[in-house]
């Protein structure tokens, strides 16, 4: 359930199993309705958390009325000053949809005071956002905060500059008086990096510069990590001492919880399930979930392990993390929900083989991939909210309806085993067991069934069948799973048409296999198809929908899957390795003559193409996966991009540790699925793409 906005958040949340562990914490997706064009009102221009630091910097004399600081505004929003003591550092979040709405609000503040009855001595550096220097290319994805003047500053109204020197320091850290500057051309001011002011304030004195800034790619940052973990921009406040006092600013969109995700006493959280990209609701549970309640929410923005106790509820913003508590949970009737869940055939997500104590959403910015990402096309309307508590439909029974009834002619041959799939509840999605094991699976019926196991439907009537399941997880907890269906056989009966049986007794039968060996896999909200039709019309080798694919040799995009020269939307020449077109593969249709085709998306950003929808070959000498499956045969490969490629300790590739150039050879340890993707984890516990267009197996 991979959770996926443009530069303003849209409604989505990346998913994958995530490579840090929160106690036991998955990630699982969550949407909500589409946002407005417009930022969020009810989301600050400037957060600074729950406990928010606001201390001055205190003189090196001691003196506490002989104070410093410095600080970030937008919107006349202030945000944290810098950390009261040497080394320490505070973090604030600033409103990138404010940011846009009012781009000349941006200023950093510097503010010496002296309410002491002694003159205050001081030799103190402001640094500004390009004291660490950044890339201020516009097409950076961290944000480049750069000075927007193009002179000296003013002393804000009411400062004393009598007995203090100001000096302006280069981008080389060269620093250079007022009058030195005069010379500085728009790129000097630009790379402006810290101001300094020494000298001695007189009692009873304030001095104050207002420093105008600006971002230099506000349609290009990304929003990946917390501000913790990585910093977007960084001022640093130096003392007399050398003592550094830091704070943390990212720019980040946000959204208020209660508005996005529909929480209002009376929405209850939308349940699903998952199988590959595909969600399906658990219709048959929905009235049975919990309203949605505040309480029951933990937002932490500033860092990535869970923290009830620093709560930004109601403020989510990109970067940060959301998380629900559903153990303690408790159903619409007021039962435990776990209980409930499990009592009516489905199980708990599972991590690192203990079950999940809380869901754990990332929210990235990123746009959604498809129309029904995480279940979205559900979401706050018919007193559902914008959360999505995703689960393993354990027991899978053909044929039922959303009230777990299944309705048979008198007559019918219908067989317990064969229509029910077991899926593994050791799982985040629809997976089958693995080949040697067998569930431990108990059918038993109200009605006695016939000799061979199949249903008596000889005489109308309704009567229930259970199907229990005891799965011992990997944690040695030993789990009861259960469903129970309703059969109704219509029509008229030896009795006149009563529901009676023949006996009271009850029939039950236990079975060591898998049903339908795992051949059924959900279609609709409620019902299941044989994967024997679906894999007739799609076979295991084509590439799954969600995928990435790209073409080995010249194809066409067709208006449609029967290709015909008058319909082509778009042409696609040969073109070295580095450049091929990338599609998404969004469905699957037949030509007139039984040829696979796959319905694509062009994704080839800057070219005329992109965005363009059609139908390409699934031929798999002309399209194949971008993604390589499988390890190099040496366990090398080889970068190829022309710009190189990044490693990064995180699976989700996030916190970057090294760059790589062109042609050179990296040692690989395996190969990692990553929702549709896989990386490489090279040989040092780094992680790197596995695009076929950036990396190549072997010495190349």
């Amino acid at each position: 359930m991979d959770v996926k906005i443009h530069q303003r958040f849209l409604n989505v949340f990346k998913l994958a199993l995530f490579s840090i562990t929160f106690l036991v914490t998955g990630i699982v997706a969550i949407n909500a309705s589409a946002a407005s064009d417009s930022a969020d009102t009810s989301v600050p221009s400037v957060y600074n958390g729950v406990t928010p630091q606001r201390d001055f910097v205190t003189n090196s004399n001691g003196d506490t009325n002989q104070k410093f600081t410095s600080w970030i505004s937008l919107d006349d929003k202030k945000s944290n000053y810098v950390g009261s003591k040497a080394n320490g550092t505070t973090s604030s979040i600033l409103n990138l949809d404010s940011y846009k709405k009012n781009p000349s609000s941006l200023y950093e503040h510097i503010r010496i005071e002296n309410d002491s009855k002694d003159p205050m001595p001081l030799f103190v550096s402001f640094g500004l956002p390009l004291f660490y220097p950044r890339n201020i290319s516009t097409t950076a994805t961290s944000p480049v905060v750069v000075y927007r003047g193009n002179g000296t500053v003013t002393p804000t109204e009411g400062s004393t500059s009598s007995g203090l020197t100001t000096t302006y320091a280069d981008k080389d850290m060269n620093y250079t008086s007022e009058e030195g500057t005069k010379s500085w051309t728009a790129t000097d001011w630009e790379n402006l990096r810290a101001i300094r002011v020494q000298g001695t304030l007189n009692r009873g004195s304030y001095y104050q510069l207002d420093i105008p800034l600006k971002l230099e790619n506000p349609n290009t940052v990304s929003f990946n990590g917390a501000s913790g973990s990585d910093p977007t921009f960084e001022l640093s406040t130096v003392d007399q001492n050398w003592g550094y006092h830091n704070a943390i600013f990212r720019f980040a969109q946000g959204t208020n919880a209660n508005n996005q995700f529909g929480i209002n006493g009376k929405n209850r959280y939308l349940v699903t399930y998952r199988s590959g990209t595909n969600y399906y609701r658990a219709a048959d549970i929905q009235n049975l979930m919990p309203i949605i309640k505040p309480e029951d929410i933990v937002i932490n923005n500033f860092d990535a392990s869970y923290n009830a106790t620093n709560n930004d509820f109601p403020y989510l913003f990109s970067g940060g993390y959301m998380y629900v508590n559903f153990p303690k949970l408790k159903d619409a009737n007021g039962n435990d929900w776990i209980q409930t869940i499990q009592n009516n055939g489905y199980g708990v997500p599972v991590s690192n083989g203990s079950f999940l104590q809380r869901y754990a959403w990332n929210y990235s910015g990123e746009a959604a991939t498809t129309a029904n990402s995480g279940g979205s096309q559900w979401m706050n309307k018919d007193g559902i909210g914008g959360i999505n508590l995703q689960l393993i439909k354990v027991i899978d029974v053909k044929g039922i309806n959303d009230q777990d009834q299944l309705t048979l002619s008198q007559g019918a041959k219908w067989d317990p085993k064969s229509n029910v799939t077991i899926w593994n509840p050791e799982a985040m999605e629809q997976k089958a067991f693995p080949a040697n094991e067998k569930p431990d699976l108990t059918i038993e019926s109200s009605r006695p069934l016939n000799a061979d196991g199949t249903l008596n439907t000889s005489y109308a009537g309704s009567f229930d069948v259970t199907y229990t399941l005891k799965f011992t997880y990997s944690n040695k907890e030993t789990r009861t799973i259960k469903k129970i269906i309703h059969v109704i056989i219509p029509g008229s009966s030896s009795n006149g048409g009563g529901a009676s049986t023949p006996s009271a007794t009850t029939n039950t039968t236990s079975s060591s296999q898998n049903g339908s060996s795992n051949s059924s896999t959900s279609t609709s909200d409620n019902t299941s198809t044989s994967t024997s039709s679906i894999h007739a019309t799609v076979p295991d080798t084509a590439a799954v929908k969600g995928a990435a694919v790209y073409a080995i040799k010249p194809i066409y995009m067709y208006k449609n899957a029967t290709f015909k020269k008058s319909q082509r939307i778009a042409s696609y020449p040969k073109t070295k390795r580095t450049n091929r077109p990338m599609f998404v593969v969004i469905g699957y249709a037949r030509s007139n003559n039984g040829a696979l085709r796959y319905k694509v998306r062009d994704v080839n950003y800057g070219k005329k193409t992109a965005n363009k929808v059609g139908y390409i070959t699934a031929n798999q000498r002309y399209v194949v996966n971008v993604y390589y499956r499988t390890m190099p045969k040496n366990k090398k490969i080889t970068v190829i991009a022309k710009k190189g490629i990044n490693a990064y300790r995180n699976l989700n590739l996030t916190k970057k540790i090294k760059h790589y150039k062109k042609s050179t050879r990296l040692t690989v340890k395996k190969i990692v699925k990553r929702n549709l993707t896989t990386r490489y984890q090279l040989s040092n516990g780094r992680y790197v793409t596995a695009n076929k267009k950036l990396v190549i197996q072997g010495n190349y």
